[in-house]
């Protein structure tokens, strides 16, 4: 029996004479959580920027992340509460410490072994976020983030949506008492 060749691609046409070509890229869907990261939840801090230069050196040329919005039931990036905010889970502590906006230490979490990590990583970096956010206006960042709250004229609005939610328990804002839920001052 005759042996196989391996199988070898033939060379592609040259892009100036098959236009198709020109245009082909390749990428990757991936939620920035599903990096690795703290405590078992990636972030947009180390391991995304080396995650882009490995597909940079792969020859990728997208990388589609989802929307980057607080997930909602499940977990799901579709069924946010907010399309203005952003995801606390994918903060990373560890640069709010290279920012001096936390210590060393309080940048470290350490979650059980529940199998719930979302839920223990969120409930754990919350204070650790308050805590740099309290810094915030006393670091070398204040002149950035002044300019950012004059441009984001959204932001206010949008956090105290979701602080309301969050003290009725995630509720409809159509159960809210009605001073609350028809925005009286």
């Amino acid at each position: 029996m005759p042996r196989r060749r391996p199988y070898a691609p033939a060379a592609l046409t040259s892009t100036t004479t098959n236009p198709v070509l020109a245009g082909r890229a390749a990428g990757v869907l991936l939620h920035p959580t599903s990096l690795p990261g703290e405590a078992g939840v990636g972030t947009l801090g180390a391991h995304a920027r080396r995650f882009v230069d490995w597909l940079a050196a792969a020859g990728f040329r997208y990388w589609q992340i989802l929307p980057l919005v607080p997930a909602g039931p499940g977990e799901s990036p579709y069924s946010s509460t907010s399309a203005f905010l952003g995801n606390a889970m994918l903060v990373d502590l560890q640069e709010l410490a290279l920012d001096g906006l936390l210590s060393e230490q309080e940048a470290q979490l350490e979650l059980g072994d529940t199998g719930e990590v979302h839920d223990q990583a969120l409930d754990a970096k919350l204070p650790r976020l308050a805590l740099a956010g309290s810094r915030l206006s006393a670091s070398s960042l204040a002149d950035d983030y002044d300019a950012f709250r004059a441009e984001a004229t959204w932001a206010d609005e949008a956090v105290l949506f979701a602080v309301l939610r969050r003290a009725h328990d995630e509720a409809p804002f159509t159960s809210w008492a009605p001073g609350l839920r028809d925005r009286d001052d």
